[in-house]
């Protein structure tokens, strides 16, 4: 993996050169379908043709005039996806790069000034520092996930579905991680039941890596998250 200190310039000479020489391939594999790049998230739809399982793909996100690396999402490529990477809000006009590697092979950049969002919030409850905060997935999302610095931990709140009170129902010590390898099958963390409704509430790390939250709504459709960092939340199932 590279490390994240000022790489940028190499990172972006290389892709520049694997889409001259390879472009026929890179597109077989990896499609873009649509991007979007706003002061404070960028989100990508991409389609995965090639049949192999588990190959990496990692999005990095940098302030252009900086080189700060705003985000970050390390996630095993499926067939089709929506990723939203979101990060503190810049000033408009702010030059965002995003780079795009799908195993150890480098793909896609794009570059351009972010501009502010015209859109209004659909739902303010997603603004209060919540993980899980996609608002196509999660103005109504039966949890809501934060992540504590200062700690370390993840806080995880059962969401009346009435009312929207949260009720905190798990916590999760990321510390107690730091230095432990994946395990080699998805392991069972922590399990515990929803505070409003009876449905479980699973917690598990993946033999990728990552995080996945599993429960349901009221109504019993399945929400099902997955992170590899707090930045870098998607959906399996909402």
């Amino acid at each position: 993996m590279f490390h994240r200190s000022r790489r940028v310039p190499a990172i972006a000479a290389c892709i520049l050169f694997i889409m001259l020489l390879g472009a026929t391939a890179v597109s077989a594999d990896l499609d873009i379908i649509d991007y979007t790049i706003t002061c404070s998230s960028v989100t990508i739809t991409y389609e995965y043709a090639d049949s192999d399982d588990g190959p990496w793909l990692w999005i990095m996100v940098f302030n252009d005039d900086t080189d700060d690396m705003l985000a970050e999402s390390i996630t095993v490529a499926q067939t089709s996806e929506t990723i939203t990477l979101s990060f503190p809000e810049l000033p408009e006009g702010t030059v965002v790069s995003v780079y795009m590697a799908l195993g150890e092979s480098l793909y896609y950049i794009f570059l351009e000034p972010c501009a502010a969002s015209d859109e209004a919030p659909p739902c303010d409850n997603l603004y209060d520092g919540r993980i899980n905060r996609n608002p196509a997935f999660d103005c109504a999302a039966p949890v809501a996930i934060y992540y504590d610095s200062a700690t370390n931990r993840i806080l995880v709140y059962g969401i009346n579905p009435d009312d929207g009170e949260g009720q905190l129902i798990a916590e999760l010590d990321l510390s107690e991680y730091d230095n432990t390898p994946a395990p080699e099958t998805n392991e069972t963390i922590l399990v515990t039941t929803h505070p409003w409704y009876s449905t479980p509430l699973v917690i598990s790390r993946l033999s990728t890596g990552e995080w996945q939250l599993a429960t349901t709504y009221a109504d019993g459709k399945d929400y099902i998250v997955v992170w590899s960092s707090p930045e870098a939340l998607y959906h399996l199932a909402a």
